[in-house]
C-alpha cells in the first residue's frame, strides 16, 4: 500500500497560548487534490505549513512518502522540500524584482539553470500560466491581481515540483479571473498524467480556501476544520472528510450553513 504523500499525525501548534491546530490527524494522497476549508483562524492555513514543513508542530508527527520529517538528514530534507511549491495569497512577489527575477529566482538560488536555458524555463512557465512574454519585463506594480498570481504560480512551477499549496488562490480576484485560477489548478494536478517516470509522481495538492466555487472544481477530497478553541482535550479538529457531492448534500447543522453561505446560526451566535 502506498504510503501518504504528506501526513500530519496528531499534530498541535501553538503560538504561544493560543492553540492553532489541535490533535490533527490529516493524510493526503499522492496525485490527490486536497481542499481545506473552515472558518476564519480555525488553522488552515497553519495546518498546510505544517504539513510543509515550514512550521515546526509543538507536538505530533509529519511525514512525507511515510518517512517522519524530524527524522530525515539535512541533505534528504533539503531535497524534498525542493518539491514543493507555494503560491502564497497575495502572491507575495518580490517588490523590487521584475517578473522574470521573480520567476528565475527558485531555479538560481538552486543553481538549477542559468543563461539561455534560465530564460527559456522562464518562457516556458510564464506561457504555461497563460501570459504573454513581455510580462517578464515588468515589476509587481504594473500588473493586475489576477497577474500577479499567476506569475506567483509561475513561480512555484519553476521547479517542477511534486507537491503544489495554494493559500487562497482566489481572494480578491474577480469571478472570470477565478476561474482562471481554478483551470490552471486543474492543469498543474493533471500535468504529469500519463507520464511513467517515477521520478515524476503524480502532482499533490492542497488548496486552502473559503470560495465554494473552487471546492466544487477543483478538489477531489474535501476536510473541514473547526476552531481549536472551541475543541476539548480528546475531540478531532476535523468536521468533516469527504467528498465534494457528500459536502454539499450534508446536513450537518456546522458544515451545510457554511458551504451554503448561510448567516442564520452565525448571526444568532453573534447575537448571544
Amino acid at each position: 500500500m502506498t504510503a501518504p504523500k504528506l501526513e500530519l499525525r496528531t499534530a498541535c501548534k501553538r503560538f504561544g497560548s493560543n492553540v492553532i491546530v489541535h490533535r490533527l490527524n490529516l493524510s493526503v494522497a499522492v496525485g490527490e487534490t486536497l481542499c481545506l476549508i473552515g472558518e476564519s483562524g480555525c488553522g488552515k492555513s497553519v495546518s498546510m505549513k505544517l504539513a510543509a514543513a515550514l512550521l515546526p508542530p509543538t507536538s505530533g508527527g509529519v511525514l512525507w512518502d511515510g518517512d517522519p520529517v524530524h527524522a530525515l538528514p539535512p541533505e534528504e530534507f533539503r531535497r524534498r522540500r525542493m518539491k514543493f511549491g507555494y503560491l502564497f495569497q497575495g502572491a507575495a512577489l518580490f517588490d523590487s524584482m521584475t517578473v522574470f527575477e521573480n520567476v528565475a529566482f527558485g531555479p538560481r538560488q538552486l543553481h538549477a539553470a542559468e543563461g539561455r536555458m534560465l530564460e527559456e524555463l522562464v518562457a516556458a512557465r510564464i506561457r504555461e500560466v497563460g501570459l504573454p512574454e513581455h510580462v517578464t519585463h515588468r515589476k509587481p506594480a504594473g500588473l493586475s491581481g489576477g497577474q500577479r498570481k499567476r506569475v506567483g504560480l509561475a513561480r512555484a512551477l519553476a521547479l517542477d515540483p511534486d507537491v503544489m499549496l495554494y493559500d487562497e488562490p482566489t481572494t480578491g480576484l474577480d469571478p472570470v479571473m477565478s476561474d482562471v485560477i481554478n483551470e490552471l489548478i486543474l492543469r498543474v494536478a493533471a500535468s504529469r498524467d500519463g507520464d511513467a517516470r517515477p521520478d515524476r509522481p503524480p502532482v499533490t495538492s492542497i488548496v486552502v480556501t473559503h470560495d465554494m466555487h473552487t471546492v466544487r472544481r477543483v478538489a477531489d477530497r474535501v476536510v473541514m476544520l473547526r476552531p481549536a478553541p472551541a475543541l476539548g482535550p480528546l475531540d478531532s479538529q476535523v468536521l468533516f472528510d469527504g467528498t465534494v457531492e457528500d459536502l454539499f448534500a450534508s446536513d450537518d447543522p456546522a458544515v451545510g450553513p457554511f458551504v451554503r453561505g448561510e448567516a442564520g446560526a452565525k448571526l444568532a451566535e453573534l447575537a448571544a
